[in-house]
């Protein structure tokens, strides 16, 4: 799946407005933070190595959760 970076004056109208593009994708906001952004909708996953290998561990569904300061 593609990543796609933000710029790092991204905000929760930005993110509102990630549309799929006919492949869904992923937002890279930080070092570990993404919103993966689907068809029918945008889940927040965190990405880390743990002992070598790759872990994805999904948070939620944006609508649910705000990323304001």
């Amino acid at each position: 799946m593609p990543e796609h970076s933000i710029p790092a004056s991204f905000n929760e109208h930005s993110i509102r407005n990630a549309k799929w593009l006919g492949k869904d994708f992923r937002l890279s906001i930080g070092e570990c933070l993404y919103l993966q952004v689907r068809k029918s909708s945008k889940t927040w996953l965190v990405r880390r190595r743990i002992d070598g290998k790759v872990s994805v561990t999904t948070i939620e569904q944006h609508q649910k959760r705000s990323i304001n300061y």
